[in-house]
């Protein structure tokens, strides 16, 4: 499988992992969480998105991807809709948005 679609699975994956994180702990729904030894800023239950949130929790290679502005990995020289997209939930209650990759074929 193309390194892409298994990037939105482990962001899936780490978003659930300090969601439950927070919520066994007891921890205010703003409050950070500690996954492997590194600090992870949550927002409405889930990683924020940026590099102190999500990036911590999943810690992909950063020679394999690369991220930009709105919480998007790219895999590094693939083409431009080889991309995956996370988006902390604006509200309480809801779940992170995570989208692509557009074309999964024209992933490496």
């Amino acid at each position: 499988m193309p390194a892409a679609p298994l990037l939105a699975l482990s962001l899936l994956s780490a978003a659930a992992l300090a969601n439950a994180l927070q919520v066994s702990q007891n921890l205010a729904a703003g409050s950070s969480v500690t996954v492997e030894g590194n600090p992870v800023t949550m927002v409405n239950r889930y990683p924020t998105a940026n590099a102190a949130g999500i990036e911590q929790a999943i810690r992909a290679d950063a020679t394999a991807f690369i991220t930009s502005g709105a919480y998007t990995w790219t895999a590094a020289g693939a083409a431009a809709t080889c991309l995956v997209t996370y988006n902390a939930p604006a509200v309480l209650g809801n779940a992170p948005t995570i989208t692509g990759p557009v074309t999964a074929a024209l992933c490496p």
